[in-house]
């Protein structure tokens, strides 16, 4: 299924069906701006439809920016910055990135979602100083409420807003993101350690490699480890990594893959050894069937402060066997904290943070209620509820440190609806 034929009426995963029926595709940014000026109820635009939470959904009007100008990349080498359009792909900025030999800083596991939606929600990747994608904006271009087109530049006080805005700031129809010298990156993934030991290490793992990315197993019995991948840069040596497992801990064979979930087929997986940087970052190839499959799962995630992230863990482990047969994998990845103004990793809070990912099965009602139930309250025990907005989750009291910033953006920049959606979270049945 191609992303056209689900976008039209629903998000990747089907769980949201939008509310009112029709896309209308954009053709340039005057054309979005002649959009916004008449419309007269709420506006929402549409990426590659990768969140599951409603937080795109509207009983206004859906755009997707799908014209010839959302789909360029322009590469400043002597400025070191990188402009796309809110068309594009990570598979398509990282073929462009790869020939005009620059790389970004961090991008997230998945090449076929757009760079601009996921900015939009906080989405990151992982790595020991790897801040959310976010951070790395220089700049961008605005349609605002009136319909005006704005530009805004690195030192303007608006770009942290609007930078992760959740898409209630106005429709963003471009970025600006710093780049960097490519670099090749050696891919190295260690099966099944032990989950003990694995906890008791997590800070050698974290610091081994450039990115790490730990895969996790909820079991009736508690967790286990399924792998680790490590994204190693030529200061990092894979015989360091070998080290801080026992002595016989199987390791995947160069030209080999695996997927995150053991049972499943890895010929979309990226495969152990030395490549581009641009090539290896995100966990599946373009291309290929994402996860498990468009309408196969829902995905969750919660962030701890890194400090709180081993009790985190073996609490949740200790209530696996309460939640294991709705899951189908976990994923640990760990993210800096910043200063942006919505962002749930805050610098003041914590240096570091351990995003815990769920990938559910496809259940929504038992799914809702064992967030709201069990894993929810797991993670209340160490802060606010710290969830990804793109992702499901209930919402709950201890989040309201973070909706009061978003009241603030809506007060700020749109003090008239006209980019409001649905509420973010779920409820229960």
């Amino acid at each position: 299924m191609s992303v056209v034929d689900y976008v039209a009426t629903s998000n990747w995963a089907g769980n949201i069906k939008w509310t009112r029926e029709g896309v209308t595709a954009v053709k340039d940014t005057e054309h979005l701006a002649t959009i916004v000026k008449e419309a007269t109820g709420p506006i929402r635009a549409l990426g590659t439809g990768h969140c599951f939470s409603p937080i795109a959904n509207t009983e206004g009007v859906h755009v997707r920016l799908l014209g010839e100008a959302f789909g360029k990349v322009t590469i400043d080498k002597d400025a070191s910055v990188v402009t796309l359009g809110a068309g594009v792909t990570y598979a398509k900025l990282l073929d462009a990135c790869e020939e005009a030999d620059v790389c970004l800083a961090n991008c997230p596991s998945l090449p076929h979602i757009t760079v601009v939606g996921s900015i939009m929600t906080g989405t990151h990747g992982t790595g020991w100083n790897k801040k959310t994608i976010g951070n790395e904006v220089v700049g961008l271009e605005v349609v605002r409420s009136d319909g005006s087109i704005d530009k805004v530049g690195a030192k303007d006080e608006d770009l942290p807003w609007i930078v992760q805005s959740w898409g209630a700031a106005g429709v963003v129809t471009s970025v600006t993101l710093k780049v960097y010298p490519k670099h090749e990156i050696y891919k190295q993934i260690i099966m099944q350690p032990d989950w003990t030991q694995t906890l008791e290490k997590l800070e050698d793992i974290y610091s081994a490699a450039e990115y790490v990315s730990i895969f996790a197993h909820w079991g009736p019995e508690g967790a286990s480890v399924n792998s680790i991948w490590f994204g190693l840069n030529k200061d990092q040596m894979p015989e360091h990594v070998k080290k801080i497992f026992p002595e016989g801990t199987e390791e995947v064979e160069v030209g080999q893959g695996v997927h995150p979930v053991l049972t499943l087929d890895a010929k979309n997986c990226i495969k152990v050894g030395s490549t581009s940087v641009n090539r290896c970052q995100y966990h599946f190839i373009p291309g290929g069937t994402p996860s498990s499959g468009v309408g196969l799962e829902l995905q969750s995630e919660f962030f701890v402060p890194f400090d709180k992230a081993r009790a985190a863990l073996a609490a949740l482990s200790e209530r696996s066997g309460e939640f294991c047969d709705l899951v189908v994998v976990a994923e640990l990845r760990l993210v800096v904290g910043d200063n942006l103004p919505l962002s749930v990793c805050r610098q003041s809070e914590a240096e570091r943070f351990l995003g815990i990912h769920f990938t559910w099965h496809f259940r929504q009602d038992e799914v809702a209620i064992c967030l709201r139930d069990i894993v929810q309250p797991i993670f209340k025990q160490f802060g606010p509820l710290r969830p990804h907005v793109g992702k499901v989750f209930v919402r709950d009291e201890s989040m309201d440190c973070i909706f009061e910033k978003y009241e603030d953006l809506k007060a700020k920049f749109d003090p008239e609806s006209r980019f409001q959606g649905f509420a973010v979270a779920t409820s229960p049945p």
